[in-house]
């Protein structure tokens, strides 16, 4: 289930770069936060944990907690600004 959201994510990505598409901040922060892979992984990790885990604990993690929202939103906008710096250094360098 974790599987098809994470690439239900990546399909909006490429159906916005194919049809060249510039979507909302708020329609953008959603889908990138998700297609981080951070909620993936942490679903994963749960997975590794084996048969403590119940059924409960994997609803809630597919419901995306605030931890796990959080650290998408770290991740993704430090790689934005990185990003950023970088390609303004090569146009301006």
């Amino acid at each position: 289930m974790q599987y098809k959201s994470q690439s239900k994510y990546y399909l909006q990505e490429t159906k916005w770069f194919n049809e060249n598409q510039v979507p909302g901040f708020n329609d953008h922060v959603e889908v990138t936060l998700m297609s981080t892979g951070a909620p993936f992984l942490f679903f994963v990790a749960l997975m590794a944990a084996g048969q403590v885990v119940t059924k409960e604990a994997f609803e809630w993690a597919f419901s995306v907690p605030d931890m796990v929202r959080a650290s998408a939103e770290m991740g993704r906008f430090l790689n934005d600004i990185a990003s950023y710096k970088v390609i303004r250094c090569i146009h301006f360098d």
